[in-house]
């Protein structure tokens, strides 16, 4: 049995319309996100405050995505239009399609919520560093529904905002470099410490990231084999295992220098007569 179709017979209406309705869609959607952009650009440009400028980043991200899901619902509104449903009785029935949806849709919902929170409260915006379930860079995009967070070694990760419950933001304060030095017990502490400061002078203004003067706490222990020295750095966010590295090579260099021999592990034995 061959089942013959007839052109004729084909309503293109149906067919036709919702593909323009989507397609105007689209291009309204790129207007108003580009008016968006326009307007936010302004007004991130007339802020003196790096930080404010953050805030209006984010908060444009936020718009963007508010007025993605309105034309997307408005257009789906018109398609359902154009195949004969009742557009009309079904938003007037919304209150039990709302609850429904929103036991269906509980962890979306909750995420939006979050989301909202997040940036009203001001608790990291895009481009801070911050640390959340034990992960730790910075922020490169905060949705309605999840933070985007890339770390040093270019790892990234979504974070759903309704499990972000705890946030360390790192932004606001500088970081913390912090090296632990062994030098011999045979050295003399002022020329280690000599040395320890002109291996600080070497990296300050010139390692990027470091932002204040190499700090030489003292002799933090003595150690089987050496004494153990404790200096530290002040640097940008995320930049302490640059600093930290910098640090231990011009240290390095600065007891070859000096002639101070970095010590290993010794045991002395004796034997019993």
């Amino acid at each position: 049995m061959s089942v013959e179709l007839k052109f004729e017979t084909i309503d293109w209406t149906k067919i036709i319309y919702p593909v323009v309705i989507i397609l105007v869609a689209v291009v309204i959607y790129v207007i108003i996100k580009n008016i968006t952009k326009r307007i936010m650009g302004k007004s991130r440009k007339r802020l003196r405050s790096a930080q404010k400028r953050q805030r209006v980043a984010t908060m444009q991200g936020m718009i963007v995505n508010v007025e993605k899901y309105i034309v997307l619902f408005i257009a789906l509104l018109a398609v359902l239009g154009v195949f004969g449903v009742n557009v009309t009785s079904m938003l007037a029935g919304l209150g039990i399609f709302t609850l429904l949806a929103g036991l269906a849709l509980k962890d979306f919902a909750t995420d939006i919520i979050a989301g909202v929170s997040i940036i009203t409260e001001g608790e990291y915006d895009v481009g801070d560093v911050v640390e959340i379930d034990g992960f730790e860079g910075e922020v490169i995009g905060l949705g309605l529904k999840t933070t985007t967070i890339r770390n040093y070694r270019g790892q990234i990760k979504w974070i759903a905002n309704r499990g972000i419950t705890q946030v360390t933001n790192f932004t606001d304060g500088d970081f913390l470099a912090q090296v632990d030095v062994n030098a011999p017990y045979d050295a003399k502490s002022e020329e280690v410490e000599y040395a320890l400061r002109q291996a600080g002078q070497k990296v300050t203004g010139v390692v990027p990231g470091a932002t204040g003067e190499l700090q030489v706490l003292g002799i933090e222990d003595f150690a089987d084999s050496a004494v153990v020295w404790r200096v530290r750095m002040l640097c940008k966010p995320n930049k302490h295992n640059d600093v930290e590295r910098a640090l231990r090579k011009e240290i390095k260099a600065e007891f070859e220098r000096a002639h101070i021999s970095i010590p290993f592990p010794q045991i002395n034995v004796h034997q019993a007569k």
